[in-house]
């Protein structure tokens, strides 16, 4: 379930990105939503470091010795 709505999460941002650059594109005052674009880019990179990195699993250790 966690890993689920982490992807969800992904998605959003992934998306948010894409509608932002997309309305900063015909959008009057488009610095607003560049930020915003730039914004949703930088917590997708943040989001799937952390996914990426390694963890810490001393349960896995636990169930091999057993």
């Amino acid at each position: 379930m966690p890993e689920a709505t982490l992807e969800a999460a992904l998605r959003l941002l992934n998306e948010r990105k894409e509608l932002c650059r997309e309305v900063g594109k015909e959008a009057p005052f488009a610095q607003p939503w560049n930020a915003a674009a730039l914004q949703s880019e930088q917590r997708f990179k943040q989001l799937t470091a952390l996914l990426e990195d390694d963890w810490a699993r001393p349960e896995l250790a636990e169930e091999a010795m057993a």
